[in-house]
């Protein structure tokens, strides 16, 4: 289910059933310390929330073309962030869709539109970002987001972005495949405080141990550097990664946000 603050409608999170994309009210941290009568709860803001998320999925589901400047102002109309359109929104009727495509409900085609228009409106976001020029390589970044070799699935990590920006932590964005002396380079200049690594199948541990050790055992790279990885296959896994600092198995994208807080200060 899908969580927002009832107070300032913020997107929250995601609780169980997890397959469920019903929107839910509760209070985000912020709110819940101003507010302690939780009987007053204005559910008119999440009503509009949930016609906005149903009026997309609708679109989505029956192929019609999205206009990503449409949908961004009117989810900024309802006072949304850029965060909660992506993660609140976007994200969750993206695996909707997904899932239907793989129970063979929509069409390839669907799928890919759905897909485009994702991509769109990050561009779009990403366009309207102009603190500290965030595309631009400097030594003030926090944390480089990267898949794995043989995730091709950047979208995840390109949501992630936005929303690191919004919560007030810097990152840089690699989408295309780097020699690992370009790599090594790049992470050098950068200096960041730590790597996020993206997987999409269990498989990809084997590549995930052989990138993150090839990293730390560079000489080159001689400073402390945290290694973070998640994906979906990830989710409710409860094993440790030994070689890995962070580990994103829940659905609570603050656990993330708040560990790359704490490495940053």
């Amino acid at each position: 289910m899908i969580r927002w603050c009832s107070y300032c409608a913020k997107f929250i999170g995601e609780k169980e059933p997890y397959h469920d994309y019903t929107i839910t009210h509760g209070l985000c941290l912020k709110c819940k310390s101003k507010f302690s009568n939780k009987n007053t709860f204005d559910i008119i803001k999440l009503t509009e929330i949930q016609e906005f998320f149903s009026e997309i999925e609708n679109q989505g589901r029956n192929g019609i073309i999205i206009a990503p400047e449409d949908v961004l102002k009117k989810g900024l109309s309802l006072g949304l962030q850029y965060s909660d359109v992506i993660m609140g929104i976007i994200q969750p009727i993206m695996r909707k869709i997904g899932n239907l495509f793989e129970k063979k409900q929509l069409s390839i085609e669907q799928e890919h539109l759905f897909s485009h228009f994702s991509n769109s409106i990050i561009n779009l976001i990403l366009s309207k970002i102009s603190i500290d020029e965030f595309g631009k390589i400097e030594n003030k970044i926090d944390v480089i987001l990267i898949c794995i070799e043989g995730n091709s699935h950047t979208i995840g990590i390109r949501f992630l972005d936005i929303v690191l920006k919004d919560a007030g932590v810097t990152s840089y964005v690699i989408l295309y495949p780097l020699s690992e002396d370009e790599l090594v380079n790049l992470i050098i200049k950068i200096c960041p405080k730590a790597i996020a690594i993206s997987i999409a199948l269990e498989e990809h541990l084997i590549k995930l141990e052989n990138f993150v050790y090839f990293l730390k055992n560079n000489p080159k790279i001689n400073f402390s550097l945290k290694y973070m990885v998640g994906g979906n296959c990830l989710k409710n896994m409860k094993k440790n990664i030994e070689y890995i600092d962070y580990i994103d198995n829940s659905y609570d994208i603050n656990n993330f946000i708040n560990y790359l807080k704490s490495i940053k200060s």
